[in-house]
């Protein structure tokens, strides 16, 4: 059906706010869950939910115990976060850490890694990494004769990186360099590899959505990614991560939404912001009807990243009868 009012988004874990999941059911249209949290997915089913819920998995990270190249031994008595595919608790030690050519270095020869629970940074071109991938994607949605399905509708994969600005400077060990990879064209040709990988081992019948993250707010900067997706997560749409867009960055934004959809992608627009903060959540929504499209998988949330998007934000203009546009967006004196 065409949208009659703003299809709402809702991810990553189970709200902390109170919001219960009947509500999530009722007002949102699209889902995204992390292993481990079937009993909300269950609930919100119960209570006739009927989109999409996809599982979240970081598409090429996992968490490990302090090591670097060449380290005799590894050990970890810490059972991983169950939002990747190396979750069980043996799994780095055992199947990651003999494989060096799995992971990304830098220019020291340093596994690169980030935060203290250290996600180490994987090589996306990596033949033996993107096999153990596969087979982890392919138990979680099929299982097999000792394992049934987590039964969830698709994946979705986080941190699909446009270039190797993260990487190169935003890691706990980042110095500038990444010995793997000289630049962002091989390295954007490995993730693509990566993701064709993942959609002809899963079949054209598993949805998979992607956040694809360090724009740099070309028009474009989606499209080689785009055959092997059924949609893709903006989780700065409109607003700014960190900062606020320049005109020009807000226009290719626009224009790249908009070029996915026209080629039968998805678009979940995630606007980052302040609960309290109307103003800029109107603008958000704003800029979002701007590109959705009727008949099109579409979603918009107002949200922040910084507490972890476990609240549903909820505001009257996201449940006006807008019915469905007139037409396409068009220029005015001071705006669209």
């Amino acid at each position: 059906e065409p949208i009659g009012i703003v299809p709402l988004g809702y991810h990553y874990k189970p709200p902390t706010d109170g919001t219960s999941a009947e509500t999530i059911a009722q007002q949102a249209r699209f889902i995204i869950l992390t292993k481990n949290d079937e009993d909300f997915r269950d609930q919100l089913r119960r209570h006739g939910y009927k989109g999409p819920i996809l599982q979240y998995i970081r598409g090429s990270e996992a968490e490990g115990p302090p090591t670097q190249p060449n380290t005799p031994t590894c050990h970890s008595n810490v059972r991983p976060l169950a939002n990747q595919v190396a979750d069980q608790r043996d799994d780095f030690c055992t199947l990651l850490h003999p494989h060096e050519d799995w992971f990304l270095h830098n220019g020291q020869g340093e596994r690169l890694y980030q935060g203290e629970r250290r996600f180490y940074h994987m090589n996306p071109a990596s033949e033996g990494w993107r096999a153990f991938v596969l087979e982890r994607l392919k138990l979680r949605m099929f299982g097999d004769e000792e394992t049934p399905p987590l039964g969830y509708d698709g994946i979705f994969f986080d941190n699909v990186e446009l270039n190797l600005n993260k990487a190169r400077f935003l890691l706990t060990n980042s110095d500038g360099t990444v010995q793997e990879f000289q630049s962002d064209q091989d390295f954007r040709e490995a993730w693509r590899g990566w993701l064709e990988y993942m959609r002809q081992g899963l079949g054209p019948g598993i949805p998979i959505w992607a956040n694809l993250i360090g724009s740099r707010y070309l028009p474009d900067e989606w499209n080689l990614y785009l055959p092997y997706l059924d949609g893709v997560m903006n989780e700065a749409f409109a607003t700014g991560y960190r900062r606020a867009l320049s005109p020009q960055a807000y226009r290719h934004e626009l224009e790249q939404a908009e070029y996915a959809l026209a080629h039968g992608k998805g678009v979940y627009a995630v606007s980052q912001g302040s609960q309290n903060d109307t103003a800029r959540q109107t603008f958000a929504l704003a800029s979002f009807l701007l590109i959705a499209q009727p008949y099109a998988p579409n979603y918009f949330r107002y949200s922040s990243a910084q507490e972890g998007y476990l609240s549903w934000w909820d505001y009257p203009n996201q449940h006006l009868q807008i019915g469905v546009p007139l037409g396409a967006r068009y220029a005015t004196k001071h705006g669209w």
